[in-house]
């Protein structure tokens, strides 16, 4: 191998392997949108946030102490795959999620874990056909719509 692909190879496997914080907080993270302590249905979409201002997030989710998933964002937005989503909600169903996240940013550089929160998983579903419409604090009456 050549001197000048060795610190490329090494600094992609410098950064391969997680890296837990290095500083926990008893705060509960600013995330938006707000879902701590929420109930949801259990066929809801990916409950999906973002941290303002974090380069980097992870959110592992707990079942009954079991690690179900971890997930991790980037920009300060957490994505979490649909087949991952599918898999915790079917395991948590009638019972409570707690999440653990954690943020890297210019703040925090090494990292920070913030304090645990939960949300519970009602084994009652939205139905499949229903449809939300915003209106407009405006119309006030069905004329102006």
């Amino acid at each position: 191998m050549s001197m000048s692909v060795m610190p490329c190879v090494l600094f992609l496997l410098s950064c391969a392997g997680r890296t837990e914080p290095a500083s926990v907080t008893y705060d509960l993270p600013d995330i938006f949108p707000d879902y701590i302590y929420v109930t949801v249905p259990s066929n809801i979409a990916p409950l999906n946030f973002m941290i303002e201002g974090a380069d980097h997030i992870r959110a592992s989710f707990f079942v009954e102490g079991q690690e179900v998933i971890v997930v991790d964002g980037r920009k300060g937005v957490l994505d979490i795959p649909q087949k991952k989503w599918d898999r915790l909600m079917l395991l948590a169903e009638g019972k409570n999620v707690d999440v653990k996240v954690s943020q890297w940013s210019e703040e925090y550089p090494e990292g920070v874990e913030y304090a645990m929160f939960c949300f519970h998983v009602s084994p009652d579903r939205i139905d499949d056909w229903i449809a939300y419409r915003l209106i407009e604090p405006g119309y006030r009456s069905w004329r102006q719509i």
